[in-house]
């Protein structure tokens, strides 16, 4: 299965992302080919983000580490966001968007898992959405620019805890699961950015200043 920093970053050179929400905005097709193109890779990219959390979460639940399992569970719903965005911005471009088919993935040990998934949600925050951010220039679409910063933003949320996840577990497996086992009641995630948190803040999204009722809690797995 190819990562998601792969899928974007194949087509970096030619391309840029568009992030959006729930949109009416129709454009006129063709007018932005970059952003079509870099478009279709990212729909393609989150949506192989959200298979592969969700078997990330099935393994972890096999495993029995169910917290990490939650978490799992939390990053496939973001992903599942972000995809359908970008499906909505597709659509809104006069692009229909085909089915993207869950492939096979590489799943490890939740150990395994759990160090990939912190290196390629860090990977996305230090080089895929700076990346996308600068190639967005050349088309100068506003809402690209705004709702990639959005997505960007939902990754940077959780950077220390990120680092944190990636220096400790190679060594300390058992205190990492642990640690998210008992200091994790819920995970809520928004339902307009894909932006990830366990406390209901107080007036609306961190990131998208969206109101709390796009805010929603994530059932964890059984």
């Amino acid at each position: 299965m190819l990562s998601r920093r792969f899928v974007l970053q194949a087509g970096l050179a030619t391309a840029t992302l568009v992030f959006v929400p729930r949109t009416s905005t129709v454009f006129a097709q063709g007018a932005y080919p970059q952003t079509e193109a870099v478009l279709r890779r990212a729909r393609e990219a989150e949506t192989a983000a959200h298979f592969q959390y969700v078997a990330f979460a099935r393994q972890a639940m096999a495993d029995g580490y169910p917290g990490i399992a939650y978490l799992f569970t939390a990053f496939a719903t973001a992903e599942r966001i972000h995809s359908l965005n970008f499906e909505k911005v597709l659509a809104g471009m006069g692009v229909e968007a085909t089915p993207v088919e869950d492939r096979d993935h590489r799943i490890g040990t939740t150990k395994e898992n759990l160090i990939r998934a912190a290196t390629d949600e860090l990977a996305s925050v230090n080089v895929v959405y700076p990346g996308m951010l600068k190639e967005l220039a050349a088309e100068a679409m506003d809402e690209a620019v705004t709702f990639t910063t959005y997505a960007w933003n939902t990754e940077k949320l959780h950077l220390g805890i990120l680092k944190s996840i990636q220096r400790w577990t190679p060594k300390h497996f058992e205190a990492v699961a642990k640690k998210i086992e008992n200091e994790t009641a819920q995970y809520l995630v928004c339902q307009v950015c894909g932006a990830t948190m366990i406390k209901l803040p107080k007036s609306a999204c961190p990131v998208c200043q969206f109101p709390l009722e796009n805010i929603h809690r994530i059932e964890p797995p059984v």
